[in-house]
């Protein structure tokens, strides 16, 4: 089931767990439960971590990527509770 207006932020690898004002970018999932980060440097260790709401301390999932130079990179599905 996807879930609509989640928060997810880009985090180096090296920055994680940190503040929301540590994260190299924010955006919103969409109605289908999507977003993109574009023009991310590579190649480069990152983490992807999916919050309730903008205000939300502890992530309910996270991953860690890493990006590859001229290649989009598919995130894994987040395991988010139905509590959302």
């Amino acid at each position: 089931m996807p879930f609509s207006g989640a928060t997810v932020r880009l985090f180096l690898a090296v920055n994680f767990p940190g503040t929301p004002a540590q994260a190299v970018a924010t955006t919103t999932t969409d109605a289908a439960g999507n977003y993109t980060f574009a023009s991310l440097e590579a190649p480069e260790n990152y983490v992807v971590a999916v919050y309730a709401s903008a205000t939300a301390g502890d992530p309910l999932d996270s991953v860690l990527v890493q990006t590859v130079p001229s290649q989009a990179i598919a995130v894994p599905t987040f395991r988010i509770s139905a509590v959302f």
